[in-house]
């Protein structure tokens, strides 16, 4: 299956549940959020998709995320799906992920690859509106 570089592009909003006290200097936190995205497919051309976002963080007392994952479930315009997750982590004061693809239907069926992201986001109390965005590899056949 031939690699193409891809950029991805993406913004939107999620919502954090209750926070749960782990330990004193951590609390773990669900999140669900809905994100535009234009994936940027090297000798293909753009996708448009939504993106279902969910999964969990663990929070530091000031607000940082410090690591967290979470699940994509990403649809195109034709409705074909494209399946990921995410594992963030921080660094340098950065929020960052690690977008893995590894199947999905239809056009995306055999897709597979890593997208690194940077994300960028304002906390509006249980509302966050966040901006990522990366550069990777995505296989396609």
């Amino acid at each position: 299956m031939p690699d193409f570089k891809v950029s991805f592009d993406a913004a939107g909003t999620a919502t954090w549940g209750r926070l749960a006290r782990t330990n004193e200097s951590l609390s773990t936190v669900s999140y669900a959020g809905w994100l535009g995205v234009r994936l940027q497919i090297e000798g293909r051309g753009n996708a448009y998709l939504k993106c279902f976002l969910t999964g969990m963080d663990d929070v530091s007392p000031d607000g940082k995320v410090p690591k967290g994952f979470g699940a994509l479930e990403m649809t195109d315009l034709d409705g074909d799906q494209l399946w990921g997750k995410v594992d963030w982590y921080r660094e340098k004061n950065i929020d960052k992920g690690l977008v893995t693809f590894k199947s999905g239907s239809g056009k995306w069926r055999e897709a597979s690859g890593e997208i690194p992201i940077t994300l960028f986001y304002w906390d509006e109390g249980s509302l966050n509106i966040g901006f990522l965005e990366g550069r990777g590899i995505l296989r396609l056949t």
